[in-house]
């Protein structure tokens, strides 16, 4: 009989390559009358970008960058070089497990890092990058990546903000950089939560990232903000968007 063994990862005990070992290995002391082949999968959080190499040659590629709050890490994304394309977690440099649970503040928490690793794939040579969503300790609408690649967020004297929740009332002024981004970007992800609303970022995620029902208002008026900028500033209104 053949069989095909595809989990996702067992969180806090196993990755999926390890699972998948696992389940073959009991089938293997099941008997021998079983073919068993392996597909490691993911939903989008820590293990994607393993998934994919266990799919397809590749290699791991290490990059220095910062955690959610802004301390220095080193990270890895996958490589597929015959594609020049890059597939990033957003959990390996912004992951909510890089943090104590006493640590976890979506105020604070900024994907800085997650846009030094693509600000890396591109000076690698990537054409086509692919972010998996899940597994971050951050509600910042993408801003602190935004601000690794180039995106200015500018206060009512023209001075630079550091691009995290807390401090988005005081953006007056969001400046694009001169050339756009190199390479397209995919969103991996499995949910189609909008940016705002009931089932909004904030509401759904916030709690999960350490937010008490207080700071997730706070978190909806700051991605409120965010949306408002973007409409007026870049004629984009995103806070519906999946």
């Amino acid at each position: 009989m053949r069989v095909l063994l595809c989990p996702d990862k067992f969180k806090g005990s196993l990755t999926a390559l390890e699972a998948a070992e696992a389940l073959r290995a009991g089938f293997a002391e099941g008997g021998d009358g079983f073919e068993c082949e392996i597909a490691p999968m993911a939903d989008g959080g820590e293990g994607t970008a393993a998934a994919f190499l266990a799919a397809m040659p590749g290699e791991w590629v290490e990059a220095p960058a910062h955690d959610a709050l802004g301390r220095a890490v080193t990270a890895q994304y996958a490589w597929f070089p015959e594609e020049r394309r890059a597939v990033i977690e957003m959990s390996a440099a912004s992951g909510i497990w890089r943090l104590a649970r006493n640590e976890l503040d979506p105020l604070a928490a900024s994907t800085f890092g997650t846009g030094e690793l693509m600000a890396h794939a591109l000076a690698h040579g990537a054409e086509r990058i692919e972010i998996a969503l899940g597994g971050s300790a951050t509600n910042d609408a993408g801003l602190g990546m935004a601000a690794a690649l180039g995106w200015k967020f500018l206060d009512a004297n023209d001075a630079e903000i550091q691009p995290c929740p807390r401090n988005f009332s005081a953006i007056a002024r969001i400046v694009p950089p001169d050339r756009p981004l190199a390479a397209p970007v995919t969103a991996l992800c499995d949910v189609d939560a909008p940016l705002l609303g009931p089932r909004g970022a904030s509401r759904v995620f916030g709690p999960q990232k350490g937010a008490s029902p207080a700071v997730v208002e706070e978190l909806e008026q700051a991605l409120a903000r965010v949306a408002d900028l973007c409409r007026r500033d870049l004629g984009a209104d995103h806070r519906d968007t999946p």
